[in-house]
């Protein structure tokens, strides 16, 4: 997988590859089976993010609700940094608050995916140049 010009302002490129996808999906399976919930993935690329997206939703609605502790520390998990959160929450968009918070944790999700990947790839390029 060739990741060459990491650019982190434009993800849509790396939303189509299908082994970021699965390793995004791997991620928020990973991140919010930590804090007990549940998410799945049919392996799907062409619908991965309405899939995540739907099922985060009702997670976030209910923590947003009954748990703002567990909500923050998922958050934190996920490194959504604060700033990030406030503009989402006090700043209205598109969406319900639900909405925004499940797609900035997919978008930071593929970050790390992408950065991880880029890092790795980098590390054997420089390996073998040894």
């Amino acid at each position: 997988m060739e990741l060459s010009g990491l650019q982190l302002s434009d993800l849509s490129a790396y939303q189509r590859r299908l082994e970021l996808v699965q390793q995004t999906a791997d991620q928020v399976i990973k991140d919010l089976g930590a804090h007990g919930e549940e998410v799945r993935f049919s392996g799907n690329p062409d619908t991965a993010y309405q899939e995540l997206t739907d099922q985060l939703i009702p997670i976030l609605n209910y923590l947003m609700e009954k748990n703002h502790q567990r909500l923050f520390q998922l958050l934190y998990r996920i490194d959504l940094s604060e700033k990030v959160i406030r503009r989402e929450l006090l700043y209205p968009g598109e969406g319900d608050a639900s909405q925004r918070l499940a797609h900035l944790i997919l978008e930071r999700e593929l970050k790390k995916v992408v950065i991880r990947n880029y890092f790795r790839q980098s590390g054997e390029r420089d390996n073998s140049a040894q």
